[in-house]
Protein backbone atom coordinates (compact mmCIF):
# COMPACT_ATOMS: atom_id res chain seq x y z
CA UNK A 1 0.00 0.00 0.00
CA UNK A 2 2.59 2.71 0.64
CA UNK A 3 4.41 2.03 -2.70
CA UNK A 4 1.11 2.68 -4.53
CA UNK A 5 0.77 5.92 -2.32
CA UNK A 6 4.04 6.80 -3.16
CA UNK A 7 3.52 6.47 -7.04
CA UNK A 8 0.56 8.62 -6.87
CA UNK A 9 2.40 10.93 -4.92
CA UNK A 10 5.04 11.49 -8.05
CA UNK A 11 2.38 11.41 -10.60
CA UNK A 12 0.28 14.37 -8.70
CA UNK A 13 3.72 15.68 -8.38
CA UNK A 14 4.25 15.46 -12.95
CA UNK A 15 0.46 16.70 -13.10
CA UNK A 16 1.45 19.65 -11.32
CA UNK A 17 4.58 20.52 -13.04
CA UNK A 18 2.66 20.15 -16.18
CA UNK A 19 -0.23 22.22 -14.97
CA UNK A 20 2.56 24.87 -14.67
CA UNK A 21 3.93 24.08 -18.28
CA UNK A 22 0.55 24.79 -20.07
CA UNK A 23 -0.18 27.55 -17.45
CA UNK A 24 2.91 29.26 -19.47
CA UNK A 25 2.32 28.11 -22.92
CA UNK A 26 -1.48 28.98 -22.89
CA UNK A 27 -2.82 26.56 -23.83
CA UNK A 28 -6.47 25.98 -22.36
CA UNK A 29 -6.95 22.14 -23.40
CA UNK A 30 -3.61 20.94 -22.56
CA UNK A 31 -4.10 23.03 -19.00
CA UNK A 32 -7.28 21.75 -18.99
CA UNK A 33 -6.38 17.84 -19.29
CA UNK A 34 -3.59 18.49 -16.51
CA UNK A 35 -6.47 19.58 -14.19
CA UNK A 36 -8.16 16.83 -14.43
CA UNK A 37 -5.50 14.67 -14.30
CA UNK A 38 -4.81 15.99 -10.74
CA UNK A 39 -8.00 15.13 -10.44
CA UNK A 40 -8.25 11.66 -10.82
CA UNK A 41 -4.60 10.65 -8.75
CA UNK A 42 -6.47 13.29 -5.81
CA UNK A 43 -9.72 11.37 -6.34
CA UNK A 44 -7.06 7.44 -6.29
CA UNK A 45 -5.71 8.43 -3.07
CA UNK A 46 -9.13 9.35 -1.74
CA UNK A 47 -8.71 12.98 -1.66
CA UNK A 48 -12.68 13.63 -3.44
CA UNK A 49 -13.14 17.21 -2.16
CA UNK A 50 -9.73 17.96 -3.54
CA UNK A 51 -10.50 16.33 -6.60
CA UNK A 52 -13.81 18.02 -7.36
CA UNK A 53 -12.59 21.39 -7.57
CA UNK A 54 -9.73 20.57 -9.80
CA UNK A 55 -12.46 18.48 -11.79
CA UNK A 56 -14.41 21.39 -11.80
CA UNK A 57 -12.07 23.45 -13.56
CA UNK A 58 -11.15 21.66 -15.79
CA UNK A 59 -14.94 21.20 -16.70
CA UNK A 60 -15.61 24.98 -16.95
CA UNK A 61 -12.18 25.23 -19.03
CA UNK A 62 -13.23 23.41 -21.97
CA UNK A 63 -16.95 24.36 -21.72
CA UNK A 64 -16.64 25.78 -25.45
CA UNK A 65 -13.50 23.44 -26.69
CA UNK A 66 -13.25 19.93 -27.55
CA UNK A 67 -16.35 17.49 -26.73
CA UNK A 68 -14.32 14.27 -26.12
CA UNK A 69 -11.50 15.95 -23.70
CA UNK A 70 -14.77 17.65 -22.14
CA UNK A 71 -16.32 13.95 -21.73
CA UNK A 72 -13.56 12.56 -19.72
CA UNK A 73 -13.45 15.53 -17.49
CA UNK A 74 -17.46 15.40 -17.20
CA UNK A 75 -17.09 11.53 -15.96
CA UNK A 76 -14.23 11.93 -13.63
CA UNK A 77 -16.38 14.66 -11.94
CA UNK A 78 -19.76 13.35 -11.87
CA UNK A 79 -17.29 10.03 -10.45
CA UNK A 80 -15.80 12.52 -7.69
CA UNK A 81 -19.33 14.17 -7.04
CA UNK A 82 -20.93 10.15 -6.63
CA UNK A 83 -18.03 9.28 -4.37
CA UNK A 84 -18.35 12.33 -2.04
CA UNK A 85 -21.75 11.27 -1.49
CA UNK A 86 -24.05 13.88 -3.62
CA UNK A 87 -25.54 11.83 -5.80
CA UNK A 88 -27.87 14.32 -7.33
CA UNK A 89 -25.01 16.35 -8.38
CA UNK A 90 -23.97 13.08 -9.99
CA UNK A 91 -26.95 12.47 -11.19
CA UNK A 92 -27.21 16.02 -13.38
CA UNK A 93 -24.26 14.53 -15.49
CA UNK A 94 -26.20 11.98 -17.04
CA UNK A 95 -29.39 13.54 -17.21
CA UNK A 96 -29.66 15.96 -20.20
CA UNK A 97 -25.85 17.18 -19.50
CA UNK A 98 -24.61 16.88 -23.47
CA UNK A 99 -27.34 18.95 -25.24
CA UNK A 100 -25.81 21.79 -26.69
Amino acid sequence: MCWERGRLHRALDMFVELRLLWEQHGDQVALASALCDIGVTLLAAGRTESAIGYLSEAESMLADESLHELADVTIAHGRALWDSGDAAGARVFSAGRWRR
